[in-house]
């Protein structure tokens, strides 16, 4: 029998539902500027990444499979937003790029962006969100050494503090 009193079942579904909550306000926002979500935060991390970026490190970032970028990219390439770049070391990998059309809808979302999470987070102090940071690396920090999730350490990664607001 499957205990669905445990502490952590109602806890995970509050961080769902948060989760998504947060996400669609920012999206709420985004659409205006013909934005998604997730572009927002691939043109976000590509385009403040201190080192060039390959699709593995951008889903890695996202919390994703590699495999399911590939739509993503596509669909960003065929706005004309980023390019793939054959010109790391290693030949076979592929590097992402913004494009100059790229980089002016980076330009136009970070407002966005900032201005609707300032916005969602206004209600807490400095040390509330020190904590929530503190406490949604751990719980990221454990789903990602479960067995076979293969995810990486990306807090420790991240391409620069103005990166993604995923």
């Amino acid at each position: 029998m499957i205990d669905t009193t445990h502490p952590a079942v109602e806890t995970y579904r509050r961080l769902y539902v948060a989760h998504t909550a947060v996400a669609r306000a920012i999206e709420r926002d985004l659409i205006r500027a013909g934005v998604s979500l997730p572009q927002a935060i691939a043109l976000q991390v590509i385009g403040t990444a201190s080192a060039p970026v390959t699709a593995t490190q951008l889903a890695g970032y996202m919390g994703q499979e590699r495999q399911s970028m590939t739509g993503l990219i596509d669909r960003m390439e065929m706005k004309a937003w980023l390019e793939r770049v054959r010109d790391l070391p290693d030949r076979r990998a592929i590097r992402l790029q913004l494009t100059e059309a790229g980089q002016a809808k980076l330009s136009e979302i970070l407002p966005i962006t900032y201005k609707a999470v300032i916005s969602i987070f206004a209600p807490f102090s400095e040390s509330e969100l020190h904590a929530m940071a503190a406490t949604f690396e751990a719980v990221y920090a454990a789903a990602a050494s479960q067995p076979g999730m293969g995810l990486p350490p990306v807090f420790e990664q991240e391409p620069t503090a103005d990166a993604a607001l995923a």
